[in-house]
């Protein structure tokens, strides 16, 4: 992975300039203004790790610690290998690591590290996939392994667009209506998946550390205006033999039970505020959330893509 270069991103509403690549992330374009990050690297070394405490542990192996460095910077701290430290404005994230672990910086910049950057700004972030097709924008929430991305995969095959993966960044308009920003548009997919529906038909990249293949879909061209927020959704797969069961929209107390199982980062609770409370009472008085339970078969994936997206 090259740090010679600075690239250039649009991401989450942001401009991003950054010293490392960041895979499925579309290129920005500099308008006559500063960008609102910038993502540098430094190589650690004896005697010249930025002191972190730790004030939330990892919740376990692939996730990160949050704490904070004595110069005031918020820090995340992941497999004990790599710091993340980002300046108390959020315009500035400096990524510390060993050589060797660099090329995994961008499996964690891309999600987690960028999705807790937006909660500082104040920005609601849920764990979604965003997509879109013929005029109608819907984010898939879930657990891991409860099928988004294999759902995701056969709706982008099918004609669809993808907004965002891992993270929906949700903004909101002053006549109550909530928008998406652009995010991250590679597609992880895990390599049955890729098998099974994309055939071999597109270049996938490995993704390391998470054992994944990455669809990289940056080049779609889409309006760069965020699209309205119709429907969020939570995939529940069961591989009991039931077929699909949908609920009806659900009620607010309900609705807010699943926005906060969604929160992203998922150990970045300590950003709860009134703030951030009344964004979710906000969404779910402007988005309906529904459950959807369905059998976990590729043929029953052209079915969730017509009760999504028509």
């Amino acid at each position: 992975m090259t740090v010679d270069s600075m690239f250039q991103y649009s991401l989450y509403g942001l401009l991003i300039d950054s010293k490392l690549a960041l895979p499925g992330a579309p290129k920005g374009v500099r308008k006559d203004r500063d960008a609102d990050l910038t993502i540098l690297w430094s190589p650690l070394s004896a005697g010249r790790d930025p002191e972190v405490t730790i004030t939330i542990p990892a919740a376990g192996p692939g996730n990160v610690a949050f704490g904070v460095a004595q110069n005031g910077f918020h820090a995340m701290l992941w497999e004990g290998k790599i710091i993340f430290l980002i300046s108390p404005r959020a315009d500035l994230l400096r990524v510390f690591c060993r050589e060797e672990t660099l090329e995994y910086v961008p499996t964690v910049l891309v999600g987690v590290a960028l999705g807790f950057v937006l909660q500082l700004r104040n920005t609601l972030c849920l764990h979604a996939t965003v997509l879109g097709s013929t005029g109608r924008t819907i984010a898939i929430m879930g657990d891991s392994g409860s099928g988004k991305s294999s759902a995701a995969a056969a709706f982008l095959r099918n004609g669809a667009c993808l907004y965002s993966d891992d993270v929906a960044a949700i903004e909101f308009a002053p006549d109550g209506r909530c928008h998406v920003q652009h995010g991250c548009m590679g597609l992880r997919l895990c390599a049955d998946s890729a098998a099974a529906l994309l055939e071999g038909r597109y270049p996938l990249e490995a993704v390391p550390y998470l054992g994944k293949l990455l669809w990289d879909l940056s080049g779609q061209r889409l309006d760069p205006t965020p699209p309205r927020l119709d429907a969020l959704y939570w995939l529940d797969s069961t591989d009991s033999n039931r077929g699909f069961d949908v609920s009806a929209p659900l009620p607010p107390r309900e609705a807010l039970a699943y926005i906060l199982r969604s929160w992203y980062p998922p150990q970045s609770r300590h950003l709860m505020n009134s703030q951030r409370l009344e964004q979710m009472r906000r969404l779910i008085l402007a988005v309906p959330i529904y459950i959807i339970r369905y059998e976990k078969r590729w043929d029953n994936l052209p079915l969730l893509q017509e009760l999504f997206l028509h």
